[in-house]
């Protein structure tokens, strides 16, 4: 029988959601960015330059607001593990035993996997 050390769950945890502030930040600089080629009304002039405005505005723009609010989601994901790994085992240099993670956590996780596929279409429907 395995036993996972619940202090690698927490730092696991945080280097995610450091990456995850990281990504977030560089693409909110891609946001502004494609705002600013939006904006160009004056320099993208003409068919040519309302087709490009347009093609950010209606593809790029409406893709970094899904991913901006995936990252969001998957924070708060990650937020509510490390809450529920707290009021599990508060002791960072606790452990847990594998026969938990095979029984009761995977419950959890269909769960989890069920509200991931739920959000993916109602994204893909709208």
């Amino acid at each position: 029988m395995r036993i996972l050390h619940a202090w690698e769950i927490y730092t696991g945890i945080e280097v995610i959601q450091q990456t995850l502030k990281t990504t977030y930040e560089q693409v909110s600089e891609i946001e502004r960015a494609v705002e600013g080629i939006i904006q160009l009304e004056d320099s993208l002039k003409g068919k040519g330059g309302e087709a490009i405005r347009a093609f950010f505005q209606n593809v790029h723009k409406p893709f970094i607001l899904f991913h901006q609010a995936f990252i969001t989601d998957y924070d708060k994901i990650l937020a509510e593990i490390k809450y529920l790994l707290q009021s599990f085992e508060p002791a960072e240099e606790g452990f847990i035993h594998e026969s938990f993670l095979e029984n009761d956590v995977a419950n959890g996780l269909d769960r989890l996997e069920r509200r991931v596929t739920s959000i993916t279409s109602e994204i893909n429907n709208a």
